[in-house]
């Protein structure tokens, strides 16, 4: 399957059961790639906020010991590039959707484990319903990415101005 150390091998998202058989492999694989991708954004953002603001309390303190004026732009840069970078790649918000879909595939994981509505029903219609339900989730996602994307590239788009 393939679990990264992101995910226990012994997690019960792994190793639950519904009348002996395990999750299907697809929900699986979905939830494992949540867990991956929002450990990885979260990484992400936590470092570029971190040399963000390391650089940006570096720039008065070189300004202060009258270092040469090249420390102190290399750390305005540094903060500018962090910024720039954290913001337009998305770290933190994909660190947030990633976390919110992998808890409601837990959710729904559980739910179906326990045979909870909507999960109440023959193994065969519930298997069917959770993995509809979780691609789902998937399209949600992609929305959500495509939407964030086009609001930042419109954000990032001059304004025309008035006509002459």
């Amino acid at each position: 399957m393939g679990l990264t150390e992101a995910v226990p091998a012994e997690h019960w998202m792994v190793t639950g059961t519904r009348g002996g058989k395990p999750l299907p492999e697809v929900v699986v694989r979905r939830w494992v790639w949540f867990c991956d991708h929002a450990r990885r954004s979260r990484i992400h953002y936590v470092t570029t906020e971190f040399v963000g603001v390391v650089c940006a309390a570096a720039v008065p303190v070189f300004a202060a010991l009258r270092w040469d004026v090249a420390f102190t732009a290399i750390a305005g840069a540094l903060v500018l590039i962090a910024t720039t970078i954290r913001t337009v790649l998305g770290f933190h918000d994909d660190w947030i959707e990633y976390v919110r879909l992998r808890f409601a595939l837990e959710r729904d994981a559980t739910a179906y484990l326990y045979r909870i509505a909507p999960y109440d029903k023959s193994d065969d219609d519930a298997e069917r319903l959770l993995v509809t339900r979780h691609d789902e989730l998937g399209a949600e996602l992609r929305a959500s990415w495509f939407a964030r994307r086009k609001q930042l590239v419109t954000s990032t788009q001059p304004k025309p101005g008035p006509e002459a």
